[in-house]
């Protein structure tokens, strides 16, 4: 693979609106049908919260802590305080997959910086707004 990551990353760059994340919601399952476990990092500009004012994990990044992970049987969470300029770098975020657990990144970004292609999957082109594998077998179409 490359030195971003051991398994293929597949980059989805595009204004917002035109439909990355609708297009991604209906290829995730097609390729989890096909045995693929995937992983997704998606950027965004605003300033996101995951957890909930008055939940312990929010007082204590409120109290300071630069990073929470809230960890439960059922899903575990890590956010990172950043300085609200700085853009996280795609290599961090990638280092921080389990990639013995994936077999494709999908990444979904505005811009073609934030979806850098490291090295993707040999089987699936993008042609027309549609997910196609390379015999032409449409996976997925756009909106």
């Amino acid at each position: 693979m490359t030195d971003l990551c051991s398994v293929p990353v597949l980059g989805f760059a595009a204004v917002s609106g035109t439909g990355k994340t609708t297009l991604l919601t209906r290829l995730i399952p097609v390729l989890c049908e096909r045995g693929l476990r995937c992983a997704v990092i998606k950027h965004s500009h605003h300033d996101v919260e995951i957890d909930r004012p008055g939940k312990d994990s929010h007082r204590l990044r409120e109290a300071g802590a630069g990073q929470v992970i809230l960890a439960s049987p059922h899903r575990t969470f890590w956010v990172q305080e950043g300085d609200g300029i700085s853009e996280p770098r795609l290599s961090d975020l990638l280092a921080r997959l389990d990639t013995a657990s994936l077999d494709l990144v999908l990444v979904e970004a505005e811009a073609v910086a934030h979806a850098v292609v490291a090295h993707p999957p040999r089987k699936l082109v993008v042609k027309r707004g549609r997910v196609v594998v390379r015999d032409g077998t449409a996976l997925v179409e756009a909106p």
